[in-house]
């Protein structure tokens, strides 16, 4: 999984594909995913600022563990973006 270059826009049209509304909290957006009870919980980016690869693994990992994407599905939507 190549984690460089990843904006904060692209991360967020995943999760909103996946079906997680987003909110802001003070410096912090949380997308939550009802159906999952499953949370992610992100310093707040400017849309086009790119992640740090710690907030995308972290990322990955909760939306494999909850089953709500594969983990090929996931590297292969964040290769896309790159392109």
């Amino acid at each position: 999984m190549n984690t460089e270059a990843i904006v904060f826009s692209d991360l967020i049209q995943l999760l909103s594909r996946l079906g997680f509304t987003q909110h802001s909290v003070g410096n912090q957006e949380v997308f939550q995913h009802l159906e999952s009870d499953t949370s992610i919980v992100l310093l707040h980016y400017e849309l086009r600022e790119v992640l740090r690869p710690l907030h995308i693994v972290g990322t990955r990992k909760i939306l494999v563990e909850k089953g709500l994407i594969e983990p090929a599905a996931f590297d292969g939507y964040l290769e896309k973006t790159l392109i």
